[in-house]
């Protein structure tokens, strides 16, 4: 598997952003969970736009969607949460 190299301009908060989206969480919530403010989601948001070059997610009303494409991202990101979490756990156990 090749990675791409413009991957390392993300930032882990930024796949977190995205996660949260695709729960439903609110920009209050993610910030709240982040430690920042709801404008730092929305430049986060604008940042993955411009990374991604294309809508990751749109204002519904006053609410934060994700799109298709941003859905579809969102839910690699979670799985690569969980198993980066996952891997963690396991070097916990390596006896050195």
């Amino acid at each position: 598997m090749k990675i791409h190299l413009s991957l390392r301009f993300l930032d882990v908060d930024h796949l977190f952003v995205l996660v949260g989206l695709l729960k439903g969480k609110s920009c209050v919530e993610i910030a709240g969970f982040l430690r920042i403010s709801q404008a730092a989601i929305s430049q986060r948001v604008s940042g993955l736009n411009d990374f991604f070059a294309f809508e990751v997610a749109k204002k519904q009303g006053r609410k934060l969607v994700l799109t298709k494409k941003g859905e579809q991202v969102a839910k690699a990101a979670e799985q690569s949460l969980i198993l980066l979490h996952e891997s963690l756990d396991r070097a916990r156990l390596i006896d050195e």
